[in-house]
């Protein structure tokens, strides 16, 4: 704090009482940094909270997306009496939500759900999601055109296949992770060309080891998965727009709470968020010229973050949510230069948030986010759009 931006040196003692309580207010601001030890503070800000989801039924796993006009599709889980679907709304920019539709129309028991949305340059809307049949578990796919109507859906079918994570490259090639339940959670992975349909799925990692993995899809078809390996974080990278994988490469070795990912693309630099060390948030940051560089720890400082959501609305802006674990507190923060404060959006009330978070920018600065209730209601899907200036 040798560099402070404000200097006493010239107050003189006859300025008057305002300049008195100025420089009061001055020196108090500096005494609290140092004893805070905190590189940012977490103002409440003035947000306003949407339920979107009926209260008939039980909601959770909330997945958003927007395109490039701001139109926001915003999907869940809706668990009727056992019977599981997935379902969505969505809104023009500045417009007001649809009624509720179907997307999976399964009407099975435990059938439909962890849906994975984005779209992709041309403005179509993709989605998977876990679905099961008879005792299986499948992937299904779908997608909408723009001004079209959503396809009838796709099945990847590969063990006990749950968790999709679904991304598009500027080709058009869909690009698919998701984990075989049936043998240890491993790491699978498919590709959808877009005349030639689906490719074969491919096990980036098995032996029971692999958990939490999460995927990045670059515009030029490279994608990037990062994985827990026990007592390590690795990666691997699809080479061009085929499916061969590298050998996995070490990230981070040393033991530590990394249940919580995120990952984000701009471009062909790739964002990855963890539950880190001393339970903070960190952020590494990837590109060709430089390979992985961090983590980031300077900001938000949090206790034991989870429920982590990253987005990159532009080359040199990173936004990331997070669940403060110590208070409840959803919390958002971005980044340009340096962290802004971060922004309180719901706290420890009945939109406490307790399941997953999905977080999208648009460009101007605005922030959509979803997160289902906590223990306080696990039946609601919640909303807030805040403005990260």
């Amino acid at each position: 704090m040798n560099n402070t931006a404000f200097s006493l040196s010239g107050v003189e003692g006859g300025l008057g009482s305002v300049r008195s309580k100025v420089v009061r207010l001055l020196l108090l601001t500096v005494c609290f940094t140092l004893t805070s030890c905190s590189l940012c503070r977490s103002p409440n800000a003035d947000v306003d909270i949407e339920c979107i989801t009926p209260s008939d039924s039980m909601s959770y796993n909330p997945w958003i997306a927007c395109d490039a006009n701001g139109h926001v599709v915003l999907a869940w889980t809706r668990n009727v009496g056992g019977r599981e679907d997935v379902w969505y709304v969505e809104k023009d920019s500045g417009g007001d939500w649809s009624q509720p539709a179907n997307l999976s129309r399964s009407g099975g028991e435990w059938g439909s759900r962890n849906v994975s949305l984005c779209y992709d340059q041309s403005g179509a809307l993709h989605a998977a999601w876990s679905q099961s049949v008879g005792i299986a578990w499948v992937i299904f796919y779908t997608r909408r055109e723009l001004n079209g109507s959503w396809a009838v859906p796709e099945t990847i079918v590969y063990g006990l296949a749950v968790e999709p994570s679904i991304g598009v490259d500027s080709s058009g090639s869909v690009h698919l992770l998701f984990e075989d339940m049936g043998n240890g959670f491993n790491a699978c992975y498919a590709r959808r060309d877009p005349t030639a349909g689906w490719g074969p799925v491919s096990v980036l990692r098995d032996n029971y080891r692999c958990r939490h993995a999460a995927l990045a899809v670059r515009p030029d078809g490279r994608c990037i998965v990062v994985y827990d390996d026990k007592d390590s974080l690795r990666t691997y990278w699809l080479s061009g727009r085929g499916d061969t994988w590298t050998s996995p490469m070490l990230l981070d070795s040393v033991s530590r709470t990394r249940a919580f990912f995120a990952m984000a693309v701009r471009g062909n630099t790739v964002y990855f968020a963890q539950n880190g060390g001393l339970n903070q948030m960190w952020i590494w940051t990837y590109r060709d010229e430089a390979g992985w560089r961090g983590p980031d720890t300077l900001c938000p400082q949090s206790h034991a973050p989870s429920m982590i959501s990253l987005a990159a609305p532009d080359d040199s802006i990173l936004v990331v949510g997070w669940k403060q674990a110590s208070s409840s507190k959803l919390m958002v923060a971005r980044r340009t230069s340096r962290w802004s404060s971060p922004v309180l959006v719901a706290g420890a009330d009945s939109t406490d948030p307790g399941w997953r978070m999905s977080t999208v920018p648009v460009p101007g600065g605005l922030v959509h986010l979803t997160w289902a209730g906590g223990p306080a209601d696990h039946s609601k899907i919640y909303y807030a759009s805040v403005r990260m200036e």
